[in-house]
């Protein structure tokens, strides 16, 4: 008789056991009345989504209400493209070449050491004078 209750105790216990292991820990945690913290993905995809819609939808909004047809607003932005460009490239020309002969001389004679100066009131032993 003790062994049909063992056995009886035993057989409840393995289907408590299959029931539990069958269940998903977001399950679990619904009947304690507790939830998982979201991931960072989890909280993050939906605004990306939001934001790439809102992207979409504004481009096409836009396209739709230009006032110049696709080939001359193409042609614009290749233009200001080409401007921007030459702008970059001259930037990146020597100074040398931007500033005049005059300014590179000028520039040069401020490299000299001071004990070539011509000004017989700059004491060579201090160096020149700011006042």
């Amino acid at each position: 008789m003790k062994w049909r209750k063992t056995f009886r105790v035993l057989k409840q216990t393995t289907r408590a056991v299959r029931a539990v292991s069958a269940l998903r820990s977001s399950t679990a945690l619904g009947y304690l009345g507790l939830q998982r913290k979201p991931g960072l993905a989890r909280r993050l995809l939906p605004g990306v989504g939001l934001f790439a819609t809102g992207l979409v939808a504004g481009a096409g909004i836009g396209l739709l209400l230009a006032p110049t047809s696709g080939r001359e607003l193409r042609d614009q932005v290749g233009q200001k493209y080409h401007d921007v460009r030459n702008r970059i490239s001259h930037t990146q020309t020597p100074p040398q070449d931007r500033l005049g002969d005059s300014t590179v001389r000028y520039v040069s004679e401020l490299d000299e050491p001071v004990s070539r100066s011509s000004d017989p009131t700059v004491d060579v032993g201090k160096g020149p004078s700011l006042m």
